[in-house]
């Protein structure tokens, strides 16, 4: 459960974060509502030579599409794990990272993304 200070906290980082950006700054509505859509754990890419793989790739952003068309949305985060790190590389990583942006890019979405388990690797040693 989220209490009132961490979503506050929560909302002012990610002005903080959304200041650099060409967006205007994050604002609570004039209700004091903020709305974020999350979207976690999609692992776009897996077994992306498969027809099953692929259609999981479509039916995520159709998802995310009905979800964004539907609710109120100030701020939406790809939490975690948004590519999956079994069978992406950095030659197609960039495909399935668009792929997720599209909808929001197309809606003029502020967004943002954090880490999961499959980019540890990545951070713990780097990529060359």
């Amino acid at each position: 459960m989220f209490t009132t200070a961490r979503v506050v906290v929560a909302a002012l980082l990610l002005q903080r974060v959304a200041s650099h950006c060409s967006q205007a700054p994050l604002r609570f509505n004039a209700d004091g509502t903020f709305h974020i859509s999350v979207f976690s754990d999609m692992h776009t890419g897996e077994a992306e030579d498969t027809v099953w793989g692929q259609l999981q790739d479509i039916n995520t952003v159709k998802v995310m599409e009905a979800v964004l068309d539907k609710e109120p949305t100030d701020l939406v985060v790809l939490n975690g794990d948004f590519i999956t790190g079994e069978n992406t590389f950095r030659e197609n990583s960039t495909n399935y990272v668009d792929l997720l942006v599209k909808p929001l890019v197309e809606r003029n979405l502020p967004w943002a993304s954090t880490y999961g388990s499959t980019f540890i690797p990545l951070l713990r040693f780097g990529v060359d």
